[in-house]
């Protein structure tokens, strides 16, 4: 477990100097350490450094046993690699003065290895495409010789990554640069070590978590022109390339790419197109479920659009099946008898499943049998989650947390009750009802560390646990050849949100999770619980009926002129006073109004009306298609000026966010 975690259980019983002497009485064991010097980043790891013909002198000739045993266990349980993590070694079975010795006499050295690159590997050959993968791929390039971004639109497990590494071996083929966004950095290992089989070590991996002096590094290569293939989140994009030839977005759709918090406000994939238009280089965006703005692109002849419609290897599409949990007691709805009857069959059939429910923590909120209260965050305006882990109340906005109390702090009469359900309330619950089966939850509770989450997605990719249960880091860029059943425990929960993107990603987090299902010889099987199964959304994903979503979608957007038929600029004022910041929105709405029109929406509280101490106002400022935005940002930004000398607006914080996504 992670410092913290062993910390937070231990309370305020154990200091951290207590914790240490234990580390330092071998009592506890500290691994991961990680070692800077000499800019190196990673884990101390043992190597041979020998050629095959003084290895075997050494073994021949030599009158050091203890050596001899040392060199021996690191050639046998090495592997092909001959390599080993030092803690494997030292200080049980072998003295780190073994290990030195031999260091010294120049059979092994000791090297720093990065767990997130992994361990070097020889460079293979690209895999031979299909004949669905031969027309995308000649399909796209014809799309870059005329100029225009390709949307790559293709079903999960369509061999998109395939096409992606012809592209790039082509780009890095002319001495030249290629960089590949992901959304998340942490969750895409399996996306990294495939990569890196195929271009080695003319791969690096950018993102704001590094060290500065391993960045500072990778800056460097690319600033001089070498021949790279950078892997990166949204920050990639600020890399210093000279030759860059190829930008590819993976998973265009998803909302992470959008920097919301703190500035720069920017959308990754909206400035990967930028940045391809103004090099100029070509663009390819790829998506299983394409956001709606690239649809609209595409329709306007603006995007090339490539299809792909058929998985690799013929494999059918998971079959997709509603079930009705509107007639069950709560404890049951949690999981409908459908549901555990088909977690039975798969386990029978020694199948692995998925369950997604995109609430973590045990239960969303309590409350009191008598007076229904619901405690809340005392720096945000909204419910505390429970947790069964350490018993807390946690704010998932501020990072509050307090102990609960089964007592109703309102009343003093009533019982609090846990309502709603969290991933751990579902782990629980399975670990009830199938205690001889491994069960694991991907959250971030669970998975804070980038190393945590590998271990965790390592061990059910060999097949060590037979359950996931996960929010939306489940949905995202992960190949199991082994999940038989994927299970939604509320599909229809994921559309009770008041935002006008609320169809749309509730579609593509339902379509990119059943998506995880049936990848391997087997077929695989999609259960959506829902209180509704009339709903129009989600018997549209049952019939795979795509188009029939998006034409419904873009008619209401196109009826009340949301993205992608205008553009938004969110307006949001704080400050720690209620009135204060109410009475800046009235004034500053009227000023605005007096500009915009009927254009702009507001002043509103919005979802959240405080945020760590801060009471929110908000507007929303809709810029038309045919209007220029660089005229409309100059006049909203002239207005603003205008206003900030009033004096209801000291101490009042404005901030700006174009094409906002919450």
């Amino acid at each position: 477990m992670q410092m913290k975690e062993l910390m937070d259980r231990l309370g305020d019983k154990v200091s951290m100097s207590r914790v240490r002497h234990w580390i330092d009485s071998e009592v506890l064991a500290l691994h991961d350490r990680w070692s800077r010097k000499n800019g190196k980043l990673g884990e101390k790891a043992i190597r041979t450094a020998a050629d095959d013909q003084e290895l075997h002198a050494f073994i021949e000739k030599s009158r050091a046993p203890r050596q001899l045993e040392l060199l021996l266990f690191l050639l046998e349980k090495g592997g092909e690699k001959r390599q080993l993590l030092r803690r494997e070694i030292c200080p049980r079975p072998f003295p780190s003065s073994l290990l030195n010795a031999l260091i010294k006499k120049g059979l092994i050295e000791e090297f720093s290895m990065d767990p997130l690159q992994g361990a070097p590997a020889e460079v293979q050959p690209l895999h031979k495409l299909s004949e669905e993968q031969n027309e995308a791929l000649e399909s796209i390039k014809k799309g870059f010789d005329e100029n225009k971004a390709v949307l790559l639109y293709g079903v999960t497990s369509s061999g998109k990554t395939e096409v992606y590494t012809h592209l790039i071996e082509e780009a890095i083929g002319k001495k030249r640069q290629a960089l590949f966004l992901m959304p998340e950095i942490a969750l895409t290992t399996q996306m990294i070590q495939r990569l890196q089989r195929f271009f080695g070590d003319k791969v690096v991996i950018y993102h704001s978590m590094m060290p500065e002096l391993e960045r500072t590094r990778i800056w460097k290569r690319i600033n001089r022109g070498d021949p790279l293939l950078v892997l990166g989140a949204r920050s990639g994009l600020l890399l210093p390339f000279r030759e860059l030839d190829l930008i590819v977005v993976d998973e265009e759709h998803e909302t992470t790419y959008k920097q919301q918090d703190p500035a720069p406000r920017y959308h990754a994939r909206d400035l990967a197109l930028y940045c391809a238009m103004h090099r100029p280089c070509s663009i390819v965006l790829g998506s299983a479920t394409p956001s709606l703005e690239s649809m609209e692109n595409v329709e306007k002849g603006r995007f090339a659009c490539v299809r792909m419609n058929h998985r690799y290897g013929n494999f059918q599409l998971p079959e997709i099946r509603l079930c009705n949990v509107s007639q069950l007691p709560e404890e049951e709805e949690l999981l409908g008898p459908e549901l555990l009857q088909a977690i039975q069959e798969t386990l029978d059939k020694g199948e692995q499943i998925i369950l997604f429910q995109n609430r973590r923590g045990f239960s969303p909120y309590v409350l009191c049998d008598q007076c229904a209260h619901v405690p809340g965050c005392p720096n945000c305006d909204i419910s505390l989650s429970y947790h069964r882990y350490g018993h807390q109340l946690r704010c998932h906005y501020c990072g509050h947390r307090e102990k609960y109390r089964s007592d109703c702090s309102e009343c003093r009469l009533g019982t609090n009750r846990v309502k709603g359900v969290g991933t751990q309330r579902i782990e629980e619950r399975l670990q009830k009802l199938f205690p001889e089966c491994g069960i694991e939850r991907l959250d971030l509770d669970n998975a804070r560390s980038r190393r945590k989450m590998q271990q965790l997605i390592d061990r059910f990719e060999r097949n060590e646990t037979q359950m996931l249960i996960g929010t939306q880091m489940v949905t995202k860029g992960l190949d199991f050849k082994n999940v038989g059943l994927v299970g939604v425990i509320s599909a229809d929960g994921l559309l009770n949100y008041p935002d006008f993107r609320t169809s749309e990603r509730c579609f593509q987090l339902v379509a990119q999770v059943s998506g995880r299902a049936g990848r391997g010889l087997e077929g695989g099987k999609v259960l959506l619980q829902t209180k509704d199964v009339g709903l129009d959304l989600l018997k549209d994903l049952r019939d795979y009926d795509y188009e029939a979503i998006y034409r419904r979608e873009r008619y209401f957007r196109k009826q009340y002129h949301y993205p992608p038929f205008s553009r938004l600029i969110r307006i949001l004022l704080a400050h720690p006073d209620r009135h204060q910041v109410q009475e800046a929105a009235r004034q500053v709405g009227a000023h605005l109004t007096r500009i915009f029109g009927a254009s702009l929406l507001g002043p509103e509280e919005p979802v959240v009306a405080r945020l760590k101490n801060r009471y929110l106002r908000q507007f929303l400022l809709k810029v038309t298609r045919k209007g220029s935005p660089t005229r409309t940002k100059e006049a909203l930004r002239s207005a603003l000026d205008d206003v900030s000398s009033l004096p209801v607006m000291k101490g009042v914080r404005v901030i700006l966010d174009v094409d906002p996504q919450q």
